[in-house]
């Protein structure tokens, strides 16, 4: 098994941009084999990380 960790600094002005990425991969992922997560955010600390 191999386990991807992707640290995302989000900038505030480009939320949408960043929620179209976000759905673009959860398919692709499952495409090739993969098992994707989800996107979750810290419950404490900077709010502009995922």
């Amino acid at each position: 098994m191999v386990t991807c960790y992707l640290r995302y600094v989000i900038d505030p002005a480009k939320v949408n941009e960043f929620e179209h990425y976000a759905k673009l991969w959860i398919p692709l992922v499952g495409k090739f084999g993969g098992q994707h997560h989800g996107y979750f955010l810290p419950s404490e600390g900077a709010n502009n990380i995922a």
